[in-house]
């Protein structure tokens, strides 16, 4: 006799789209959201650093990222052009790192497409879209969730950071300092600035500050919580600081940020000027 399958798997669906970039350029970017990115590469070619990893995008290659992962983008053939979903899902785990980069299967590029569809299904009635978006999301994460071993080039050296690091974005709205740093990872100052370097290319403290500002993005872009709010969740006492602090990272003030919406949409504004 079967178990009975029990709890929410896929708690939101944010985004399903196709994203094309025409220029050859190269740019960070993150997910902008505490949740799970797949992405499927149908033309062009990019190169992508991301957590230790290191890999070229073609088409036919399907990247998963996860917890607003940053990633350093380079375009190497364009138009670059992929098919990207943007969901919450807090039980289900990620592929494994080195699972987390893989070839597609003959049929993925299909499931994809039909996921898309039903997204655009304006409409439709809305019960019947929810039902149909997320059973062809179900669809493509059975068939994307890894089975074979994908190399990657990673650095053992980075790996101590981005070991940390996932604990770290769980505990955002505590003080963190370098002794906190090193009571948790049970490593040196020393080590732990040569692992973050060789991670991210920054000191500790600064990759902090980034990350809570990259998660206070994701809060301000996607979901209704007041500025304020969003603030005490990464770990900011006043919200004066964190908007200070946003608009020197971002260029705008989270309110104008919030306006704008994000980035993807932003980018197909420009490209029909």
């Amino acid at each position: 006799m079967n178990v009975p399958i029990e709890g929410i798997l896929i708690d939101r669906i944010v985004v399903v789209d196709r994203i094309t970039r025409r220029r050859n350029n190269t740019f960070h970017a993150t997910s902008s959201l505490p949740g799970h990115t797949i992405q499927l590469t149908v033309e062009g070619a990019a190169h992508h650093e991301s957590e230790g990893r290191a890999f070229e995008t073609e088409p036919g290659l399907i990247a998963w990222f996860c917890h607003d992962e940053e990633v350093r983008i380079r375009i190497t053939k364009v138009p670059w052009s992929f098919l990207t979903v943007n969901f919450i899902a807090p039980h289900l785990p990620p592929p494994p790192a080195d699972q987390s980069i893989r070839r597609a299967a003959s049929d993925t590029r299909l499931l994809f497409e039909n996921l898309l569809q039903a997204w655009r299904d304006n409409p439709a009635n809305s019960l019947m879209r929810h039902i149909r978006v997320k059973a062809r999301l179900l669809d493509l994460i059975a068939d994307v969730l890894p089975s074979e071993f994908t190399p990657f080039h990673a650095d053992p050296v980075a790996q101590i950071w981005w070991g940390l690091e996932a604990e770290l974005r769980d505990r955002l709205h505590e003080h963190i300092d370098l002794k906190f740093l090193r009571q948790l990872s049970r490593r040196s100052v020393r080590t732990l600035y040569l692992a973050c370097h060789r991670a991210a290319g920054m000191a500790p403290l600064k990759r902090i500050k980034t990350i809570r500002l990259s998660m206070a993005r994701g809060l301000i872009l996607h979901s209704p919580l007041s500025i304020s709010e969003v603030a005490y969740r990464v770990g900011y006492d006043r919200v004066q600081e964190l908007c200070r602090d946003y608009r020197r990272h971002i260029g705008l003030t989270p309110l104008q940020d919030r306006s704008a919406g994000p980035d993807y949409r932003r980018a197909k504004l420009r490209y029909r000027r």
